[in-house]
């Protein structure tokens, strides 16, 4: 068995999909604060509109919350999505606000925007962030999409890339003191071999549930 996939059989480390409400909802508003915005400076980081057409997964480990990230997909919302704010008629992912996507990705319906990634200080150094980006590549395979789109700041940037993931360009707003955040996409048939088959595993002995 692929030592990483065996490690976190070992810890008990879990992704499983998650509610919005109830105390999924709670604990999820929970981390995401605790990271965006005591951690990082955010004013606000809980919910916005784009949770109504997302899905949102839930870490833990031995039983434990650790870690979330959400999937921001309105295919699966038709109805939410005709609702959604749209600064202009071609936004159509929450992070159109700080990049365009447009320009540079004209065929982007279809794709899931990945974000919101949260691992509790506590649980990092433990394979979350490339467990949950695993995550959201099942995610987009599982239904059909073409891939993901995301932003990955400095300090992940490696993570993604490793996974199969490459950078489409620098973000407008999100700079922090380790340089600008990336635009990141993956097309479902481009991740890295040895991901895929940890990332099967993973799913196969139930350490990813989508």
């Amino acid at each position: 068995m692929d030592k990483i996939v065996k490690t976190l059989i070992e810890q008990r480390v879990a992704v499983r999909k998650a509610s919005q409400t109830g105390a999924d909802g709670e604990c999820l508003r929970h981390m995401v604060n605790e990271v965006f915005v005591n951690e990082c400076g955010y004013k606000s980081a809980a919910t916005d509109a784009w949770d109504a057409v997302s899905q949102y997964y839930l870490m833990t480990v031995d039983g434990m919350p650790a870690g979330c990230a959400r999937m921001v997909d309105p295919l699966a919302f038709p109805e939410a999505a005709g609702e959604l704010p749209r600064m202009d008629s071609r936004c159509r992912f929450a992070m159109e606000e700080d990049f365009p996507l447009d320009a540079v990705l004209p065929d982007a319906v279809g794709f899931v925007e990945v974000g919101r990634f949260v691992v509790l200080p506590r649980f990092r150094g433990q394979c979350g962030l490339p467990l949950l980006i695993g995550a959201a590549v099942l995610y987009a395979r599982h239904h059909g999409r073409k891939g993901n789109i995301g932003i990955g700041h400095p300090k992940v940037t490696k993570t993604y890339e490793s996974l199969g993931w490459r950078p489409l360009g620098e973000c407008f707003h999100s700079r922090t003191n380790r340089g600008p955040a990336q635009a990141m996409i993956i097309r479902t048939g481009d991740v890295a071999p040895l991901w895929r088959e940890r990332v099967a595993a993973m799913e196969e002995r139930g350490v990813i549930a989508i």
